[in-house]
């Protein structure tokens, strides 16, 4: 009987040491003395008994995610996460969870937004890897609060809070983890999330499926994304963004054609046609003859003129008909015979040369008349008109027509 008294008192007096400790742990608190509650509670953890007890560990969650906050604390995450790992060992051993419930729950949602806060600090100033970290830690404080409904003041948090998931996957580019990025991008389009800052989640989705060659995905994906977005350009050249047509450009001109087909009235898109098309023909020695593909880049040219005049695609059509013309000339150089018909070759070369030439002049007399009535020009539009002037003067002082010199050169210097 003595023995079962002295265990009765030493357990009230064990039970009465704790309740005490903490006491004292919740008045450091109170007194937002962090740095001796840390040292109190994690005393208190440390005696095996007392750690069995729910509300000590509630403690450790308020604790270390305040101390968190103090910028003069190293391992601010690891404080929080500590802190997390504690909310979570009071909920698993108080699954009603009296103290929370207590006080709304307050502090979970503040550990979420800690997270949240040092993640946003640290991608702002590019701190990548750990901002990601920082926003996976809010990611499981957030999955968390979710799992068990909880509300602070009658308000939870949505099921997927999407800008914090774009923000992270934005992270997650920025900092080369593409496998991560992607897993946050598919949450928020498995969502249907559709405002207008989110398009750039479903064309990254495209482009990573497109290198992946993953079709399924991608069909599924370009389908979403032409539903949501019906009117934005970028559904309209995904199609061109196969890494095969890096290298492949004969067969990205035609994927081109094929959807101009089906765009007909889409003049940005014939725009960048024209110019793929034009660099093609013109600026790639192995189609100095192609003849066909040269035909096509200024038919392309010509129906972007007729349409809306202006400078720089006459000064285009000026470069790519100087261009053939010397091309030509070039085989005018090359006959070394004197014979009759090695002299009448020579002659109908020189006849097409000369009005390749003659035609070139034409737009780009357009071209400098055009540039010429711009208030101001950018600077690489200022090129293009000094480049046209040099060669409508070029070729007049070769016609031996000086007034057009004259005119052409007095343009020049008031450039």
């Amino acid at each position: 009987m003595r023995k079962l008294f002295l265990f009765l008192v030493f357990t009230a007096v064990s039970t009465f040491m704790f309740a005490q400790d903490l006491k004292d742990i919740q008045e450091k608190i109170d007194k937002k003395k962090y740095g001796e509650a840390k040292e109190k509670v994690d005393k208190a953890i440390a005696d095996a008994k007392n750690a069995k007890n729910a509300d000590v560990w509630y403690y450790k969650g308020i604790v270390y995610n305040e101390l968190s906050k103090d910028s003069s604390v190293n391992n601010n995450a690891a404080l929080r996460q500590e802190a997390y790992a504690a909310f979570q060992k009071y909920l698993q051993m108080d699954p009603k969870n009296i103290r929370g419930t207590i006080q709304q729950n307050w502090w979970f949602f503040d550990l979420y937004n800690e997270n949240i806060k040092a993640a946003l600090n640290q991608h702002n100033t590019k701190d990548f890897a750990n901002a990601i970290q920082n926003y996976k830690n809010a990611f499981e404080v957030h999955d968390l609060i979710i799992k068990n409904n909880f509300m602070y003041n009658n308000v939870g948090l949505p099921a997927l809070d999407t800008i914090y998931l774009y923000y992270a996957g934005s992270a997650a580019l920025e900092g080369k983890d593409t496998a991560l990025a992607i897993q946050y991008f598919e949450k928020l389009s498995n969502a249907n999330v559709a405002e207008k800052d989110y398009l750039f989640v479903y064309q990254t989705l495209v482009n990573y499926y497109n290198d992946k060659g993953d079709k399924a995905n991608l069909d599924k994906v370009v389908a979403k994304g032409k539903k949501l977005y019906p009117d934005n350009q970028y559904w309209v050249y995904f199609e061109l963004q196969d890494p095969k047509y890096k290298t492949d450009k004969k067969g990205m001109l035609s994927k081109y054609e094929e959807i101009i087909a089906r765009n007909p009235d889409n003049r940005d898109l014939k725009e960048d046609y024209t110019l793929e098309l034009y660099n093609f023909a013109y600026t790639n020695q192995d189609n100095a003859k192609d003849t066909m593909m040269h035909a096509k880049a200024k038919a392309a040219l010509g129906e972007l003129i007729n349409s809306k005049p202006t400078p720089f695609y006459n000064y285009l059509m000026l470069q790519a008909l100087q261009y053939e013309a010397g091309v030509v000339y070039e085989d005018v150089n090359k006959i070394k015979g004197t014979k009759p018909e090695d002299l009448k070759r020579k002659t109908a070369l020189i006849a097409v040369a000369k009005q390749k030439d003659a035609d070139a002049i034409k737009y780009g007399a357009v071209a400098a008349d055009l540039y010429s009535k711009q208030d101001k020009l950018k600077s690489q539009d200022s090129a293009y008109y000094k480049d046209t002037l040099n060669r409508l003067t070029s070729y007049y002082r070769g016609m031996k027509q000086m007034d057009k010199v004259a005119q052409y050169e007095a343009a020049i210097k008031k450039l």
